[in-house]
């Protein structure tokens, strides 16, 4: 495919959206082997669903693969068709919206491109980051604090097992000022 147009797919579930890609090569696979090009993590969706292929035209051609639950191409069952600009691939509770548009970021190459907002990278902190950050973003509060008062405001100060510490020092202090004042008062009493 010519460098100067892109293939994108705009993907929603149940009318919600859940990822746009931009293709710009020769084949695009579909379907839930995570491999795929459009990975659909669903049981309703075979592996390999569908191929999205160059035509002649320049425009791709999409194909069903002997999929279980086949798919609809405009409220059409799909076999081997030729997509349109806006045309609606109905995958069981997934739309998939057609559009080809210009490539605007220059020769990129033949590998698919998802959308430059999207990272969907998982982000694994360890317990001492979380609290760093944790530690950062509360002295960053207090500065902010700090700024918009015209006075310095002290970090808050960690509270861990505080309000525990503060329970059990009332109910010993209770117990133990029930109990000298039993004594107290049967010391009296005498």
């Amino acid at each position: 495919m010519s460098s100067e147009r892109l293939l994108k797919l705009r993907v929603t579930l149940k009318g919600r959206p859940v990822r746009t890609y931009a293709f710009n090569k020769e084949t695009v696979m579909v379907g839930r082997d995570p491999s795929a090009d459009v990975f659909l993590d669903n049981p309703g969706i075979s592996r390999e669903h569908l191929k999205m292929q160059i035509a002649n035209g320049g425009e791709y051609e999409v194909q069903d693969l002997g999929s279980a639950n086949g798919a609809l191409l405009n409220d059409a069952p799909l076999r081997r068709q030729v997509l349109s600009n806006n045309d609606v691939i109905q995958i069981g509770k997934y739309a998939l919206w057609v559009t080809y548009e210009e490539d605007r970021r220059g020769d990129v190459g033949p590998q698919a491109h998802a959308s430059p907002t999207a990272d969907d990278r998982t982000v694994v902190l360890s317990s001492a980051e979380i609290e760093g950050m944790m530690k950062r973003a509360r002295a960053s509060e207090a500065e902010a604090q700090a700024g918009s008062s015209g006075r310095t405001v002290a970090a808050p100060v960690e509270k861990k097992g505080r309000t525990a510490r503060t329970i059990l020092a009332f109910f010993l202090g209770s117990v133990l000022g029930v109990g000298i004042a039993l004594y107290v008062t049967m010391y009296l009493k005498r």
